[in-house]
């Protein structure tokens, strides 16, 4: 298989099934999922009430018998859930409120019998005179996978298997290698060689991490993916590794077929709705020019004069935010004020700010600003030792050997031959006496435990 995402292909993706959200910082903003009837609602309320309004997009209005009682909603703005209200079959609503001049992040999940089946996130800088985001099918994120056996929930519900249960279907699916290459998005193309060579890119394929590397003006990356699923693909673009100012992103799925390559060409880049300071000109505009996108109107900060410098009360006073504010809303002992108030360096539904950097909750050796689910010790990596651990099955009879007390000191021993129950199968019969190993003092003797059976007759000591 040889992809490459481009433009026009994105175009007449967006034709097919979108998710829009109009931004009216003066009164409202309007959040639209179009599947159904491609429509729009942009509603204005007294007060600076924001109106969302929101459709499945196609991937899940495509599930085969879907039951709507069975279909819900989350919606997320800056980590905040907002409540959404099922208005119809396919229309859901909400309201709240953004403040201008800010950064936001928007996180739309669809949820079927309890389990993700498609999301999607984007940031979008809000100017007074408000901002747009779209989402097209091919922007929804539908690898996850609650049962682990390399088939997606939203595939398993299709093909009406279990998504809960790894052992259905029986099949195993086979991994295949993916080549992905990552052209200069086009808007920075005209930067100089310098600024291009600063650079910092960071790639994930299904939400899992790849290792991004340098090739000429363009950058590799590569992962092993189950055969015949669809793959998402995230990609973003930073002035630096300090990941403050992000200049243009993709993210969109495409069949992994059995295995190849995917190259994400330079038109295929969002790079419109970062725009750090707000002034018409966006990130990557500005990092062309060489005019530094945190400057707004591109003048230099003036330095404050000494003693100038607003105490801590005073700058906590405008804001946790503000420049000398000491308030630490994670208590990890760096302040709201440093950590900043949009930065998200997991890109989870949380900013660094309300995310340690010294607690981790899973012990997966991931601090919070870095770990996307601190109460999933698989997550961001399922290779760690405590990953491993927690889906060990030594004994393979199916039952985890966390839940046969591989933690507990001493370990239970039903049969008190010495072997823990986490290594003795609760099904395997090896002596042929009728009782499994894990109550079976003596897994070789057909007579132990009790000598009423045809193998002690014909085999007993």
């Amino acid at each position: 298989m040889l992809c490459r995402i481009e433009s026009d292909q994105r175009q007449s993706q967006v034709s097919k099934s979108c998710s829009r959200l109009w931004l009216i910082v003066f009164a409202s903003l309007t959040l639209l999922a179009c599947g159904v009837d491609d429509s729009a609602l942009l509603t204005t309320q007294p007060g600076g009430a924001t109106n969302m309004s929101f459709s499945p997009p196609t991937p899940v209005l495509a599930l085969r018998a879907l039951d709507p009682n069975q279909l819900h909603l989350i919606v997320r703005i800056n980590g905040q859930e907002i409540s959404a209200t099922r208005e119809s079959d396919e229309q859901w609503a909400a309201t709240t409120m953004v403040q201008p001049g800010s950064t936001i992040s928007v996180e739309v999940i669809w949820i079927v019998q309890e389990l993700e089946v498609a999301k999607a996130t984007k940031q979008v800088s809000v100017s007074s005179d408000g901002a747009t985001i779209s989402f097209d099918s091919s922007e929804f994120n539908t690898s996850m996978d609650q049962d682990g056996d390399g088939r997606f929930n939203i595939d398993e519900f299709n093909a009406e298997t279990d998504p809960r249960d790894s052992t259905d279907p029986v099949q195993v699916l086979n991994d295949v290698a993916l080549a992905l290459s990552f052209e200069l998005p086009q808007a920075l193309e005209h930067a100089s060689q310098s600024s291009i060579d600063s650079l910092y890119v960071e790639a994930s394929v299904n939400e899992e991490p790849v290792t991004v590397t340098r090739n000429g003006n363009g950058w590799l990356a590569g992962a092993s993916v189950s055969a015949g699923n669809s793959t998402f693909v995230s990609v973003a673009f930073y002035t630096s590794d300090l990941r403050d100012t992000q200049l243009a992103a993709f993210q969109g799925s495409e069949s992994a077929g059995s295995g190849g390559a995917i190259t994400i060409a330079a038109e295929a880049y969002n790079t419109e709705d970062f725009n750090n300071n707000n002034d018409g000109a966006s990130n990557a505009e500005e990092f062309v020019a060489a005019s530094g996108p945190e400057e707004t109107g591109n003048e230099p900060d003036e330095p404050d004069e000494p003693g100038n410098e607003p105490d801590a009360a005073t700058a906590c006073a405008i804001s946790n935010f503000e420049p000398g504010c000491d308030y630490d809303s994670d208590n990890d002992g760096i302040y709201d004020s440093v950590e900043g108030e949009f930065e998200n360096d997991d890109r989870d539904s949380l900013p660094d700010y309300l995310e340690s950097n010294v607690v981790d909750e899973d012990e997966d050796g991931f601090f919070a600003h870095e770990d996307t689910n601190e109460t999933d010790s698989c997550a961001p990596d399922k290779r760690v030792e405590v990953c491993l651990l927690l889906s060990r099955d030594t004994d393979g009879d199916k039952i985890l050997d966390v839940a046969e007390g591989y933690l507990l000191d001493p370990a239970p021993d039903e049969d008190g031959d010495g072997e823990p129950d986490w290594e003795e199968s609760i099904k395997d019969d090896p002596d042929g006496d009728g009782v499994v190993n894990q109550f079976d003092k003596d897994n070789d003797n057909p007579c132990i435990p009790k000598r009423d059976n045809d193998n002690c007759r014909v085999h007993g000591d």
